[in-house]
């Protein structure tokens, strides 16, 4: 009997090369480790309540709704994963914020509008997420979290966008030619 111990399943350790460093190389480790979790854990938040308050007001019930708020958890936890080390705290509250209202418009609004069967809303929720987290990345991009800050990190990031899309057209027009099938 007596007490139980909690123990946590994962421990926050250094590398050995951090450790190697000295004590000065650990305190900064385990200072980013504590930002990277308080973003997540905020960004997940964040999402939550966004979508909670976004159905609430704008919904078509006009009332908070449990399932949707779990959907905006899940946003902000999406959005935040591209972005996760880039931005600081409070980039990820925003970020997970927009996710929750974004992915609310892609839950319902979208798969309206594309008439799609989606009835786990993983597009609405993985895909429209993990596209404004990816370019919220560049936005948010801030120097207080270790070797990031590029200043023209979100040029970049649509850049790559552009050149996978350029990528894709390519490897369609090799596959089906213009011209050959039609009639």
């Amino acid at each position: 009997r007596g007490r139980r111990r909690v123990r946590l399943r994962k421990r926050i350790t250094p590398p050995p090369e951090v450790i190697a460093q000295g004590t000065p190389a650990i305190l900064e480790y385990l200072r980013n480790q504590a930002a990277y979790h308080t973003q997540q854990l905020m960004a997940g938040a964040a999402g939550g309540v966004a979508a909670m308050f976004y159905m609430w007001w704008f919904g078509p019930t006009k009332k908070p709704d449990p399932g949707m708020s779990v959907n905006g958890v899940l946003a902000g936890l999406v959005a935040i994963t591209p972005a996760c080390g880039w931005v600081g705290v409070g980039g990820g509250l925003i970020i997970g914020a927009l996710a929750g209202v974004c992915c609310f418009w892609g839950v319902t609004g979208l798969k309206k509008l594309l008439g799609a069967d989606d009835a786990l809303d993983v597009f609405g929720i993985h895909g429209i997420g993990g596209i404004l987290g990816a370019l919220l990345t560049g936005v948010f991009n801030s120097w207080s979290m270790g070797e990031a800050g590029k200043n023209d990190m979100l040029q970049e990031i649509c850049l790559r966008f552009d050149f996978l899309n350029n990528i894709g057209m390519s490897m369609s027009m090799k596959v089906d030619p213009p011209g050959r099938n039609s009639i």
